[in-house]
């Protein structure tokens, strides 16, 4: 077991609580490999607040894993900042690593769930283009970095006729990534990490699809004469503890959060 705790750093929902729900049981589950003495979740929007979380361990080091796809401007402005609100900050060690997203293997996890559907929906990756979906925003330039890698990485893995990053909050924008498209096929990975209102209404809507509230993903439909399907979060896969469990391991990639961040 690890001397110190682990905090998994979500955006987190104030108006669907089903999203902050599931990183606590994210962490939860990691919890019970029992290889930290603690692990928390902990929220920008919801509670703890990444003000509040470190107050609330037993531990003197911990280990804050931004469970986020990018770097940008929650992940390396707002997190900092607001952990050095904790009255305890000062008297712990307190390290944070890359964002979940920038793991080597998520390329791998996002190939075979691409896998998997083409399989299943029988899709021929030769005839298909992959929209590789991310948040983004024009906040932060760095915010689509990962979901831009992403797309060129499983363009060189998978054999598609194509492979495009577009955004929720950014540009090019998921329509507009749809309709310029050369596949006869759209295979849509959501490179989102949790399964709320935009994994599942925003981006099944700018694709075209229609989805009951009771329908889960995968969406399948047809658009402008194209077979398309789009999968969940990406952060809904079960793998998902495998990297949190490697990023809180990974000490030498960690950086110290520096203490003159608050007056």
């Amino acid at each position: 077991m690890s001397g110190g705790a682990v905090v998994l750093a979500a955006h987190g929902s104030a108006s669907d609580d089903r999203v902050n729900a599931e990183v606590c049981a994210l962490a939860d589950r990691v919890a019970a490999t029992g290889r930290f003495a603690e692990v928390v979740a902990s929220f920008h929007r919801g509670v703890p607040h990444y003000s509040t979380v470190l107050d609330q361990l037993q531990s003197s080091r911990a280990t804050v894993i931004p469970f986020m796809t990018s770097g940008g401007y929650y992940c390396d402005e707002v997190l900092p900042c607001e952990l050095a609100r904790n009255r305890r900050f000062a008297e712990m060690t307190v390290r944070v690593t890359k964002p979940v997203g920038a793991h080597p293997k998520m390329a791998r996890i996002a190939a075979d769930r691409a896998t998997a559907l083409a399989l299943e929906h029988g899709v021929a990756f030769d005839e298909t283009s992959l929209l590789v979906v991310g948040h983004g925003t024009k906040r932060h330039s760095q915010s689509r970095d990962a979901t831009i890698a992403l797309a060129r990485t499983l363009g060189q893995r998978l054999g598609v006729v194509e492979s495009l990053p577009c955004f929720l909050e950014d540009d090019p924008a998921i329509e507009q990534a749809r309709r310029g498209a050369r596949g006869r096929n759209i295979l849509a990975i959501v490179f989102l990490l949790t399964d709320g209102p935009h994994a599942r209404r925003d981006v099944a809507s700018a694709l075209s699809l229609q989805p009951s509230q009771n329908d889960r993903p995968p969406y399948v439909g047809r658009c402008d004469d194209r077979f398309i399907v789009c999968d969940a979060a990406i952060g809904t896969d079960p793998a998902m503890s495998k990297l949190v469990i490697d990023l809180a391991m990974m000490e030498s990639d960690c950086q110290a959060v520096r203490r003159e961040v608050v007056a």
